[in-house]
């Protein structure tokens, strides 16, 4: 689900709104992201992907400096051009964070972290309801536990597993 609420009437504007115009909305679902469906169709399409380098081997010191502004030169017309097709498509999205669920990971959380054209998804840590022995008789387990369950009490099926995005915008 989508939260966000829309009828402006009935809310009254944060103060990042009324200075800035700046919006936000948190994506919530319970069920995974198909990995080549998010690739494709809201990573690739939209955002330039955070090269971390391999220490063994560093291409970048083997281009000439002519070549490595080329290089820089092509990256950035394409960030430039994934910048408009986002912003026409999604509106200004200058920040979002959150963890992920994908559908190949069951047990590794995703954490997302998406700022301007750059968006970052790494493994994170395992989810809570595989590690139930670390935290049970913490002074968390209340909170954690209302992660893992509906609001009728019972467990969700896949437990604490889930999206949750938050993401900020202009309108």
């Amino acid at each position: 689900d989508v939260v966000v609420n829309n009828n402006i009437k009935d809310r009254k504007k944060t103060r990042h709104e009324a200075r800035f115009g700046i919006t936000s909305f948190i994506y919530r679902a319970r069920r995974p992201f198909h990995p080549g469906r998010l690739v494709d169709l809201l990573l690739e399409p939209y955002f330039s992907k955070m090269e971390i380098e391999d220490e063994d081997e560093d291409e970048e010191d083997k281009l000439s400096e002519e070549e490595k502004l080329i290089w820089l030169q092509k990256l950035q017309k394409e960030a430039a051009a994934k910048q408009v097709k986002r912003t026409e498509t999604m509106g200004q999205l200058l920040r979002s964070k959150g963890f992920i669920w994908i559908a190949t990971s069951h047990d590794i959380i995703g954490s997302w972290q998406q700022a301007g054209n750059i968006t970052r998804v790494e493994a994170e840590n395992h989810w809570m309801c595989l590690t139930r022995e670390d935290w049970e008789d913490t002074p968390s387990a209340e909170l954690i536990y209302k992660d893992m369950k509906q609001p009728n009490g019972k467990e969700w099926k896949y437990s604490d597993r889930r999206q949750e995005l938050v993401s900020l915008g202009r309108v």
